[in-house]
C-alpha cells in the first residue's frame, strides 16, 4: 500500500542535503510512503517522472531495463502509453515476445538505508523482501510525460526514441537560489511557501482546513448541500453492516445510504447515538420508501420507522424507492389499498413542512414519470438515483436531471450480476481497461470506478465489507488523475457501453 504524505507526517520529515535547493524542490511532484507486510511485487512498468526511494525498513530487489529496451517488452497490440509492460517476470513467454532475450537486466537488491534515483523512462520492477513492516519513500520529480500520450507518436519504439529525445533536451545543470538542506519539511512549507512544490499541494489537498479528509459536496434544489461521495450501508449482513459502518465512520464518511427492507437503518443510527464526537449535522443520511408503502399513510408511516431506527428527528434525503411493485426487484404483497407515488410525493412534502425531511428524490424513476411529478411538486425533485455505471450510462437521463438542476445518484455502480449458480460477480472490476486504469494510478479497479462516476459528476454510494475496499473509496474523490487524464477518459470514449 502507499499513500501520500500527510501535513503532520512532514514533520518527521528533513530535506536531505542534496534536494536542499529551490530549483529542485519546484520540480517536487510527489512524495509517497509505501508500507506493506513484505514479500509482495509489481508489475514491470515506467513512471513519468525521475524518482528517488529510499528503504526504511526491509530489503527491495529492484529489476531495472533501459528505456531504449522497452520496445522489447511490449505486444504490436499494447498501448505503450499505459507504462506497463504485459510481461508476466516471473513466466515469460517467448513465443508472445521473442526479443525478450535482447533486454539488458540490472539487477540491485536494497536494505535498511540505501536510496536508488531512477530516471523517467526506465523499466522496472520492484519485489519487497523482508517484514513486517517494509517501509519504503519515494520522491517523484519533474514530469517529463513523454511517456504519456500527448504528441508521442504511435508506437513503443517512437514513443521510447521520442521520450530520449526529450530527456536530452532537458539542461544539464540548475541553479540554487536559495538553499535549505537539513531544514525540517514543516518549516520549509511555513518559510517557503511561495516555492509551492506541487508535492506539497497533493499532501495538503487531502485535508481540510479542519484537519478533517476533504469532502467535496454538491448543492441540492432544495437548498442543503449533499456530498459527492458516500457508504453504502445497505445489502450487507447485520453484523458485517455493523463492522464496515463504524469502520465508515471512522475515515470520514458523511453521506450514507440506508434501506428499509434491511437493518441499516437501525444500524446506523446505533453508531450515531454512541459516537458523541460525530454531530448530526456532519452526517447526510439517504432513506427510502418501499413501493409497497405507497400512499399518503403508509408512507408516512415508513419514513416516522426509519426516524425511530435512525434515532434522529429529521433525515437528510428520503427517495421513492420505486414508482410501483413488480414481481422481480419490488416484489410487494397483495393490497388493494396500496396507493400511488404521487400520494406518496404529496405525504413527503407535509413532512417536510413538519421539519422531519430536508431534500426528497426518486429513485427507478423513467423520464415521463420525473415530467410529471416536476409538473405538480410543490418541493423540488432534488435527487434522481438510478442504475448507473460503464456500461449502462443513462446518458439521456443525466441530462434531462442536468436541464433540471437535479443531482444524479448511481446505484449499480460495480456492475455486479447474480450468476446461474447463485454467486455474484463484477465483470467491471476485472475488465482489463478498469485493471490497468487502477494499475497507473496504484489504486484499486472499485476506486477507479468511483473516480470515474465522479468526473461524470455523478453521487455515488457503494457499500462494501472490506475494510480496506472501504478506506480506498474514501480516498477516490481526491485521487489526482490531472497528470495522466488518459486512463480515466479510456474510460469514458473508449469502453463499451449503451447511453
Amino acid at each position: 500500500m502507499d499513500a501520500t504524505l500527510s501535513p503532520e507526517m512532514t514533520e518527521d520529515l528533513t530535506i536531505p542535503r542534496f534536494l536542499g535547493c529551490d530549483a529542485i524542490m519546484k520540480m517536487m511532484k510527489q512524495f509517497a510512503l509505501f508500507f506493506n507486510a513484505g514479500w509482495s511485487s509489481t508489475y514491470i512498468h515506467v513512471d513519468a517522472t525521475e524518482t528517488l526511494f529510499a528503504q526504511i525498513t526491509g530489503q527491495r530487489q529492484w529489476i531495472l531495463i533501459p528505456p531504449t529496451h522497452g520496445k522489447y517488452l511490449h505486444t504490436d497490440d499494447f498501448n505503450y502509453h499505459a507504462g506497463i509492460s504485459p510481461v508476466e517476470p516471473d513466466a515469460v513467454d517467448l513465443i508472445k515476445f521473442p526479443n525478450i532475450s535482447k533486454v539488458d537486466i540490472y539487477n540491485i537488491t536494497l536494505y535498511e538505508g540505501d536510496i536508488i534515483y531512477v530516471p523517467e523512462g526506465w523499466y522496472h520492477q520492484v519485489r519487497t523482501m523482508g517484514g513486517p513492516p517494509n517501509m519504503a519513500m519515494a520522491i517523484f520529480v519533474n514530469y517529463l510525460l513523454c511517456s504519456e500520450g500527448g504528441d508521442t507518436p504511435d508506437g513503443a519504439e517512437a514513443a521510447t526514441t521520442a521520450c530520449i529525445a526529450r530527456r536530452e533536451a532537458t539542461p544539464k545543470e540548475i541553479t540554487c537560489k536559495e538553499r535549505m538542506e537539513d531544514m525540517p519539511m514543516h518549516e520549509f512549507i511555513a518559510q517557503y511557501s511561495y516555492i509551492n512544490p506541487d508535492a506539497i499541494d497533493v499532501a495538503l489537498e487531502f485535508e481540510s482546513p479542519d484537519g478533517k479528509l476533504r469532502t467535496y459536496n454538491s448543492t441540492l434544489k432544495s437548498g442543503f448541500e449533499m456530498p459527492l461521495l458516500g457508504f453504502g450501508v445497505r445489502g450487507q449482513p447485520t453484523e458485517k453492516a455493523k463492522i464496515s459502518t463504524a469502520h465508515a465512520l471512522r475515515l470520514q464518511y458523511s453521506l450514507f445510504d440506508t434501506d428499509p427492507d434491511d437493518e441499516s437503518e437501525e444500524i446506523l443510527g446505533t453508531i450515531l447515538a454512541s459516537t458523541p464526537d460525530v454531530k448530526r449535522e456532519d452526517v447526510f443520511i439517504v432513506v427510502k420508501v418501499h413501493p409497497r408503502n405507497l400512499g399518503r399513510e403508509k408512507t408516512i408511516d415508513s419514513v416516522k420507522r426509519s426516524l425511530t431506527r435512525l434515532k434522529t428527528d429529521y433525515i437528510d434525503l428520503v427517495l421513492i424507492k420505486a414508482p410501483s411493485c413488480d414481481g422481480m426487484k419490488f416484489k410487494c404483497e397483495a393490497d388493494d389499498n396500496r396507493g400511488t407515488w404521487k400520494e406518496s410525493w404529496e405525504s413527503l412534502e407535509e413532512l417536510i413542512e413538519g421539519g422531519k425531511i430536508r431534500s426528497l428524490g426518486v429513485s427507478n424513476f423513467k423520464m415521463s414519470q420525473l415530467r410529471k411529478l416536476i409538473g405538480f411538486a410543490k418541493f423540488p425533485l432534488s435527487v434522481v438515483q438510478s442504475n448507473f455505471n460503464l456500461y449502462n450510462r443513462k446518458t439521456k437521463l443525466r441530462q434531462f436531471c442536468k436541464d433540471n438542476g437535479i443531482a444524479f445518484m448511481a446505484h449499480g455502480l460495480m456492475g455486479v450480476l447474480e450468476t446461474e449458480n447463485g454467486t455474484r460477480e463484477s465483470p467491471l472490476l476485472s475488465h482489463p481497461k478498469v485493471d490497468l486504469a487502477a494499475k497507473k494510478y496504484r489504486t484499486t479497479p472499485g476506486t477507479i470506478l468511483i473516480r470515474w462516476a465522479l468526473s461524470q459528476n455523478v453521487t455515488v454510494t457503494p457499500p462494501s465489507t472490506n475494510l480496506d475496499h472501504i478506506a480506498f473509496n474514501r480516498h477516490a474523490i481526491v485521487l489526482d488523475i490531472a497528470d495522466s487524464p488518459w486512463a480515466i477518459d479510456m474510460l469514458t470514449k473508449n469502453f463499451p457501453h449503451v447511453d
